[in-house]
């Protein structure tokens, strides 16, 4: 990122010294720094190995921001370059590889980016791990079932990592040096053999942990445990569903429950069989049954699974059938025995699909959506709330006085590409809090709602981290709510009235439960491949089509301190509301002082997102929309806008969406807190500061 003849000064995280003697004295006072190691692999786990993420938590953790962001830069470095090796935590293999690749002299040694010393590598003792204890747990366990049940559960919420299966493990009542051995285990078997035990310990993942080392270091006399290693069962695939399945199956219109159990449980189980034979079995099928659907799930991770992320589209059928998953599951002499569902796709949305496959130049990957599937091209309409002309709506608030031009810097050139949860790492956690606005039009205040919270953690320097709530906003701002608004109006709602804390629909989301007023309306699956999205879609149970409840008048009762007292708990800004127009302007806006909401035009073509730099390409207006405008750049020489959505964060590309510059008019005109604004609690803020 090149910056040229910047006028103002912008925070930027230096890479050298960059912790204080408080850290020093945190770190001295940290006993083979095993706090620290446990304080890291809890933000990784968290974090995916995201590196502002990372910073954000450690901060959180009593860091000073500028070292937690060498340790986001360590995991960062981490997950590019030696993630597999790492997986087990710092073990000698993981920090030769971390040295190779720059990052460990990086972060630790004189000069380096923290100016620590380098905590030691301590290797566990492999042998006698288990106590007798354990050895009675295990001997008590009749089929080591109660053991597998708990892997898979460790292995699931862990996604392999074998310092956080250990940690689960350890809950579960095995001794420390136990559950470690367990999580060794999960460590090698994510490195060498995932695919072959997706569906659990069967011969072919056994074979393959042998081959590895990874069964005979856990299982076996002078292994890690001592215990002899479990057995090995092999189900028996065919004819494994009963007259009892069969009535359930037939009796199921469009097997569209089957679908979302299916759905539901491949997302719990992040495809692995055993976990989804176990989940539907809970659902109401016999053992053998769900047996099928575990195995089908299992194959279809293996061979299908980037196909099969939207639903079972025609492309992900013709993929299962190729590689023998939907065969082996469905018609005569099948695992099941039934028939397989139909796949059904609106004609008319085929036909545009198809259209935006033939047509040159196209850069974003357009697919289908369970959601849409059977709807025709524009059904997103009632999702689209912002009304009429919201430009001539901003120029009307300007010429009344309630919102301020914003001047850009003709002096300030812009970098060619900017992310703001990655330039202020402190407020990442905000920044990146994608929500879900249910089925209802109020994106007009989920997008102030969002910027506004950004722009209230960056101004405060993330003294004031946490969401301003989306249901204060749209269902006081406005008597309209779901039924639509615009860009305005909401932020002279939180500046004159002030919004109180709030959440996603019942305390889901980064930011848990306890804030004043959380959204009440339902998560909803919404326009993309459903992925992992384990949300029911618009319209169907779980997701009615929604209209707009009364406004929330005193806090939820989940509600705890200090946000458990409605009026109190209101959060505003002294200053002004602006507005910019046009790129370079908004560039400026969000550099000065952070994310900002937009309105643009969405075709019936955006329904079919998947990933990419967005362009209208087939379809009519469904309506306009709002969302926040989080950062830019530039791809193959297209400029384009990054752009957090309000429709879940298994939308798009992980909630987000790219947008060419220009376009739906995505860039005619923003709203957003000048960057000079003073955030604070309403009743604190001097009444003569407010600007009316």
């Amino acid at each position: 990122m090149k910056w040229v003849s910047i006028a103002i000064a912008l925070p930027v995280l230096g890479a050298a010294t960059s912790c204080t003697s408080t850290d020093t004295t945190k770190w001295n006072g940290d006993a083979n720094h095993k706090q620290w190691q446990s304080d890291m692999t809890s933000c990784g786990v968290k974090c995916a190995g995201r590196g502002s993420c990372v910073s954000s938590c450690m901060a959180g953790k009593g860091w000073s921001t500028g070292c937690a962001g060498c340790f986001g830069d360590l995991a960062d470095c981490t997950a590019k370059h030696c993630l597999a090796k790492c997986l087990g935590g710092r073990t000698p293999g993981c920090v030769s590889c971390l040295k190779s690749a720059g990052c460990d002299t990086a972060a630790f040694g004189s000069g380096s980016c923290t100016g620590f010393d380098a905590p030691s590598v301590q290797l566990r003792d492999k042998a006698g791990s288990c106590t007798s204890a354990d050895t009675t747990k295990w001997n008590g366990d009749s089929d080591h079932k109660q053991w597998q049940s708990d892997m898979t559960s460790c292995g699931t919420k862990c996604l392999g990592r074998g310092s956080c299966v250990s940690s689960c493990m350890a809950g579960k009542g095995w001794t420390t040096g136990c559950a470690g051995c367990f999580g060794d285990l999960a460590d090698c078997t994510a490195k060498h053999c995932l695919a072959k035990c997706l569906g659990g310990r069967t011969p072919g993942c056994v074979s393959c942990l042998k081959s590895a080392g990874c069964d005979t270091a856990a299982f076996g006399s002078g292994s890690c445990t001592g215990f002899d290693a479990p057995s090995v069962q092999s189900r028996n695939a065919a004819g494994s569903c009963t007259s009892a399945d069969t009535s359930k199956w037939n009796g199921d219109s469009g097997h569209k429950q089957w679908q979302s159990d299916m759905t539901s449980c491949g997302t719990k189980c992040l495809g692995r069989g055993s976990c989804v034979s176990s989940c539907m079995a809970g659902k109401g099928w016999t053992t053998g049954c769900a047996g099928c659907f575990g195995d089908l799930a299992d194959c279809t991770a293996k061979h299908c699974l980037a196909k099969c992320l939207g639903g079972r589209t025609p492309g992900c059928v013709s993929c299962l059938k190729s590689a023998g998953c939907d065969t082996a599951a469905f018609g005569s002499g099948s695992c099941t025995g039934f028939d397989a569902p139909s796949v059904q796709v609106h004609k008319d949305r085929a036909a545009q699909i198809q259209e935006i496959h033939r047509t040159p130049g196209v850069k974003w990957t357009a697919g289908t959506s369970p959601r849409f599937a059977f709807e025709a091209p524009g059904a997103s309409k009632s999702l689209c709330g912002v009304k009429g002309d919201w430009k001539a709506s901003v120029q009307a608030a300007i010429a009344l006085g309630k919102v301020k031009r914003f001047e850009p810097l003709l002096a300030l050139q812009v970098p060619e590409s900017f992310d703001s949860e990655e330039h202020w790492p402190q407020c990442a956690k905000i920044i990146g809090d994608i929500r879900d606005q249910s089925n209802c039009g109020c994106c007009w205040a989920f997008g102030a709602a969002e910027a506004a919270s950004d722009r209230m953690c960056i101004a405060t320097n993330a003294t004031l981290l946490f969401p301003l709530s989306a249901q204060d906003v749209c269902f006081t701002a406005s008597d309209d709510g779901c039924d639509g608004g615009d860009i305005s109006s909401p932020w002279d709602y939180i500046q004159q009235s002030g919004a109180v804390s709030g959440g996603q629909y019942q305390g889901t989301g980064p930011f848990g439960k306890g804030l004043c007023s959380d959204f009440s309306l339902p998560h909803c699956h919404h326009h993309g491949p459903q992925r992992d999205d384990p949300y029911p879609a618009e319209g169907a149970p779980g997701c009615p089509s929604e209209t707009s409840p009364s406004a929330p008048k005193s806090c939820d009762v989940g509600a705890s301190k200090p946000h458990n007292d409605f009026m109190s708990d209101k959060y505003s800004f002294s200053g002004e509301t602006q507005s910019a127009e046009g790129p370079e302007a908004i560039k400026q806006a969000i550099l000065a002082g952070g994310p900002v909401e937009t309105a643009f035009t969405v075709y019936s073509d955006f329904e079919n997102y998947v990933s990419g730099i967005y362009h209208h390409v087939s379809g009519s207006m469904a309506g306009g929309h709002a969302v926040k405008i989080v950062g830019w750049g530039v791809e193959e020489g297209t400029k384009y806008w990054k752009v957090a959505n309000s429709w879940n964060p298994y939308w798009g590309e992980k909630g987000y969406f790219r947008i060419k510059e220009g376009e739906g008019g995505i860039d005619d005109q923003v709203t957003f807190s000048g960057a000079s604004a003073t955030w604070g609690k309403k009743s604190e803020l001097s009444p003569a500061t407010i600007v009316v």
